[in-house]
């Protein structure tokens, strides 16, 4: 019989004995391709006309020597069908029932193998993961761009800060939570507190001096020192700078804490940030706060820069202290 593949073209031999009259299932070993051969009908010759056998006539001989026993014949050895497969093909012997179950199974299945991609069936968590659709893109920039902004808005409210500009804006962050400390203000106390503490507390020997920094340039320095009018002692005492023009208008603005001052050397060569650092904190360098008892002073400076080139008015003031922890006297 000769057989050919639908899928890749080829053309091959089969023995008829291989296939059954319902037809069996092969595959190709060209393209792996498996599908059913029909054996083609032959048309049968019509049977010759029965005949009545004649019985032969028998000698005497022939009755005689069918009368005595004989001796029974060995059967013959089965021989060996010869091999009819050819290579190619393998023919699979197969009832009507098993034909669409076990074969058609096992040949989507190999098929369904060869279609696999990128071995997605072996991590069905990697495609079945949805996309992730526009709405949650906008969402991430958004909650980015507003982070962002938050960001800078609080960059420039502590520029203005230590620059002395932009004032009132200064003044409403300072009054938000936990923006006094980076604003280098008193937390504590407010419009009634200060103005206890600026009855209570006065400045002496204020002066003020231009100075040259080797990083920002030309600096204005308010220098002088702080009364404690209080029965107690103090701590975190904040004194403000103002600059003014000639029509009252503030130009510059800045605050620090009582207790940090510099030496001109320190003036000219430290950087502005590792000056204003200092003087925004309460604290000294061996990390305890600065302390001015009743009755004594305690020194104070405030460092502008930016500071325009026209005749300029200053002011200083106490804005504000918290008393401090009275250890118990060893006697």
């Amino acid at each position: 019989m000769k057989v050919h593949c639908q899928t890749c073209g080829t053309d091959f031999r089969l023995d008829d004995s291989l296939v059954p009259p319902e037809g069996a299932w092969v595959r190709c070993s060209q393209c792996g391709d498996v599908f059913q051969v029909i054996p083609e009908v032959q048309e049968q010759a019509p049977p010759p006309p029965e005949t009545t056998p004649q019985e032969p006539e028998q000698t005497f001989y022939e009755a005689v020597s069918a009368a005595l026993p004989q001796e029974p014949v060995p059967p013959a050895a089965p021989q060996e069908p010869a091999p009819s497969q050819q290579a190619g093909f393998w023919a699979e012997e197969a009832t009507a029932s098993s034909l669409d179950l076990s074969v058609m199974e096992r040949a989507e299945q190999e098929r369904a193998r060869k279609r696999a991609d990128f071995g997605l069936e072996q991590r069905p968590e990697i495609a079945q993961r949805p996309p992730r659709g526009p709405l949650f893109k906008a969402f991430f920039w958004l909650i980015g761009i507003l982070l962002l902004a938050a960001i800078t808005a609080l960059g420039s409210v502590v520029v203005m800060s230590r620059l002395g500009v932009g004032h009132e804006v200064v003044e409403r962050a300072a009054r938000l939570p936990g923006m006094a400390p980076l604003l280098g203000r008193s937390a504590k106390g407010g419009s009634r507190a200060a103005a206890i503490t600026a009855v209570s507390m006065s400045l002496v020997e204020v002066k003020s001096f231009n100075r040259i920094n080797e990083t920002s340039g030309r600096i204005f320095v308010i220098q002088g020192k702080v009364v404690n009018h209080h029965q107690r002692p103090r701590t975190s005492v904040l004194v403000q700078g103002t600059l003014h023009d000639a029509t009252g208008k503030t130009v510059r603005q800045a605050s620090s804490y009582a207790g940090s001052v510099f030496t001109p050397e320190e003036l000219r060569f430290l950087s502005l940030g590792a000056i204003e650092r200092r003087l925004s904190s309460p604290l000294a360098l061996d990390a305890k706060p600065y302390v001015v008892a009743p009755g004594e002073s305690l020194p104070f400076m405030i460092v502008l820069t930016n500071v325009p080139d026209q005749p300029l008015e200053y002011t200083a003031a106490v804005v504000g202290s918290d008393p401090a922890e009275e250890r118990p006297v060893l006697r």
